[in-house]
This record gives structure tokens, C-alpha cells and sequence, in this order.
């Protein structure tokens, strides 16, 4: 019981935590969007055009579960190929360090970037009786080694550890950044252009009624800046939109 009452309370912050002013002035150790545009790999010629050619990068969506984090359900990137073993990339897995606590009060809530294997990962979800599907994505073998290169560049340990934000730059947005580069920016030019006809604070809350007394405390503490109208692009921090 106490263990829930603190994942309650973790859950709130780490929600709200979003909207305060110290994060914007916070350095992220990994900025999602300037990474992907400044990323150059050494090499890419050490994948064959028949390893790329058999290769399918697909974008995994997990529904919501029980626990009060995976509310909001879960985004990951997965590799296939015949010869090696599927592998999962995962952009929202929370970082809990010694200084956690005083993180947290400086506005400071770090998630990591991980690799797993595919088919374990998967069937821990489904254990759990989440849904899981797969939306293969139409990339040319360039793009693939780029996409595969940043990904193993994100994971390596010194690269992991991003600065989280509920709204702008979670375990969603990450992977919706990752596809956008593939398509030059056409998907956010798209995307932008549709509205979602909801607010970040109506997206929200639709995940949050199992729980009154969340979903009222919720409200109570966010301000209006999370009223507005947007856009599908920026709805996509919800996995079941991306």
C-alpha cells in the first residue's frame, strides 16, 4: 500500500513537473530533435545491402496497463532481421539514481534510452494482457542504417539518460522525432497542420478516470497552459496517437 501511495505521488509530479519553469532552464543531457540532426554515424557500409534489404524497423505500440505509469500505454522501435535476434528500443525507461529526491525537487526527472530483446520484452506486456501491435515503417536501407546507428548511439551508457517532460519529450516523442528525420520533417509539416479537436489537458485526463482522486489532483495543480488546442504532432505524446 505504501509502495502505491509513492508511485501515486511520483506520478502526479512527474506529470506537473512539466509545466514548472525550473525544467526549461535545466540542460538535457540528450536533446531528442538537435542529436538527430547533428548525428553522423563513422559508417554505414558495414551493413550489407542484403542484411539491410531483410531488415524491418517497425513501430510497437503497448496499450495502457494497471500500474499507475503505464496508464497512458507505451511506445518502442523494433528491429528485425532473420539472422540476429529481434531487438527493442525503449526511450521510457525511469532513471532512479542516489539523487533522485533532490532531482525531483530541483524540477529534474531523468528517463533512459534501452535495448532489449524483442520477443521477452513483448511477452511481458502480453502477460499483463496489453495489446500489443506493430506498424511496419516504409524506410529505404540508408535510412534503416541511420535509423539502426542512432539508436545504438542513443543506448550506449554516456548517451542514455535524457531530461523527461511529460508533454514535449517522452517515451513517444522520442520515436516520433526518429521517424520524422526519416521523412524530412513531411511528417511534422503534415501533422501540424491537422487538429486533434482536444487540449494536452483533455488528452490527459481521458486515461485518467479510473482514479478520481488522481485525475482531481491532476487538475487541481496543472494551470492553463495546457489548455489549448493542438495538433495531431503534438497529441502523438499519447502512444496511441503516434
Amino acid at each position: 500500500m505504501k509502495k502505491r501511495i509513492v508511485q501515486v505521488l511520483i506520478f502526479i509530479l512527474f506529470i506537473n513537473i512539466s509545466l514548472f519553469s525550473v525544467p526549461q532552464m535545466i540542460e538535457n543531457p540528450f536533446p531528442s530533435v538537435e542529436n538527430l540532426n547533428n548525428f553522423k554515424a563513422d559508417d554505414y557500409t558495414k551493413y550489407s545491402q542484403n542484411f539491410l534489404d531483410n531488415t524491418q524497423i517497425s513501430l510497437i505500440t503497448i496499450t495502457p496497463g494497471k500500474e499507475v505509469f503505464s496508464w497512458f500505454g507505451h511506445s518502442a522501435i523494433r528491429i528485425s532481421n532473420p539472422d540476429i535476434e529481434d531487438r527493442l528500443f525503449d526511450t521510457g525507461v525511469f532513471s532512479y539514481t542516489d539523487t533522485f529526491a533532490q532531482d525531483l525537487v530541483q524540477g529534474k526527472l531523468y528517463f533512459g534510452a534501452y535495448q532489449s530483446y524483442a520477443e521477452g520484452t513483448i511477452n511481458a506486456y502480453e502477460r499483463e494482457n496489453r495489446i500489443v501491435s506493430t506498424l511496419p515503417l516504409t524506410l529505404t536501407n540508408l535510412e534503416k542504417a541511420e535509423t539502426i546507428e542512432f539508436i545504438n548511439y542513443h543506448s550506449k551508457w554516456e548517451n542514455h539518460i535524457y531530461l523527461y517532460d511529460y508533454y514535449l519529450d517522452n517515451c513517444a516523442t522520442r520515436l516520433r522525432d526518429i521517424i520524422n528525420k526519416n521523412t524530412d520533417d513531411d511528417l511534422k509539416t503534415w501533422a501540424s497542420d491537422i487538429g486533434e479537436g482536444t487540449t494536452f489537458r483533455k488528452l490527459t485526463t481521458h486515461y485518467m478516470t479510473r482514479n478520481f482522486l488522481i485525475n482531481f489532483v491532476f487538475n487541481y495543480l496543472e494551470g492553463p497552459s495546457i489548455d489549448y488546442p493542438i495538433n495531431r504532432y503534438e497529441a502523438s505524446f499519447i502512444p496511441e496517437k503516434l
